[in-house]
């Protein structure tokens, strides 16, 4: 009896919705990341290293860099099909791409990830990819996008945006949401900007996790259509702990 393969890709549909649509019915920037993490997540099931798997051995994945490049944001309703890939490891991390395109196969974004799996019970990343418990597909005939994100200067603090992080804001991990950090990011740009930015380039860093009660700041530079922030904070008033960097393009 021959045993089923795992997927070597995966692709995931989505239709964007009321709540994931700005007032100009745009598709939220942080929507972006929520879409590359659920259809990252379903396809680490498949492949035997789902989030329910890992906390159950005291692991979890953790998101510590990516590099996104965007075409154009969809509209509300738009359909979009996710699709992604293992692409292999770098130092520490492995990596994974996405694509994600209409359903008639137009480019509208594509990504590169980089990720930790993290041992829960030291906080310490582990070695890969001789930590799983299962080998990745090889999927060396398939493209790799972007390279990781660079580690990025401090930024001065140029008028704060102070957020309370609330408990609505807290994933499965125990911390602060990824896509949340980039929601931080969009609403700092959008209040010097005094409009509601489209982007065609992110580089993010996540930098430590945020627990829930943190009082955060964010704060950067806009240059003409290139921006630069960080997010810092803590759940003492005078903790600047570098919590996330960003920096990247507006789009024209």
């Amino acid at each position: 009896m021959t045993s089923t393969q795992p997927p070597r890709f995966w692709t995931e549909p989505f239709r964007v919705r009321h709540s994931e649509a700005n007032r100009h019915s745009v598709m939220k920037l942080e929507t972006f990341f929520d879409y590359l993490q659920e259809t990252a997540g379903v396809h680490a099931d498949k492949l035997g290293v789902g989030i329910e798997y890992l906390l159950q051995h005291q692991q979890t994945w953790v998101l510590s860099k990516l590099a996104l490049q965007i075409n154009r944001h969809p509209t509300h309703g738009e359909e979009i099909i996710v699709k992604t890939w293992p692409s292999g490891f770098h130092k520490l991390f492995a990596v994974r791409q996405f694509d994600i395109s209409t359903r008639d196969g137009n480019p509208i974004a594509k990504a590169s990830s980089f990720w930790i799996l993290l041992d829960t019970a030291r906080s310490r990343p582990m070695r890969l990819p001789d930590s799983l418990t299962v080998p990745f597909p090889d999927n060396r005939d398939l493209p790799t996008f972007l390279p990781p994100p660079d580690k990025m200067p401090r930024t001065e603090a140029v008028d704060p945006l102070p957020t309370l992080v609330t408990e609505h804001m807290i994933d499965i991990n125990q911390h602060l949401n990824n896509a949340r950090y980039v929601a931080m990011a969009h609403d700092w740009i959008a209040h010097h900007t005094g409009a509601n930015p489209n982007f065609s380039r992110l580089d993010v860093n996540f930098c430590s996790a945020t627990p829930v009660h943190a009082t955060l700041q964010t704060a950067g530079h806009i240059d003409g259509n290139e921006f630069s922030l960080e997010i810092t904070g803590g759940l003492e008033p005078d903790d600047r702990t570098l919590r996330f960097q960003a920096c990247g393009l507006l789009a024209e």
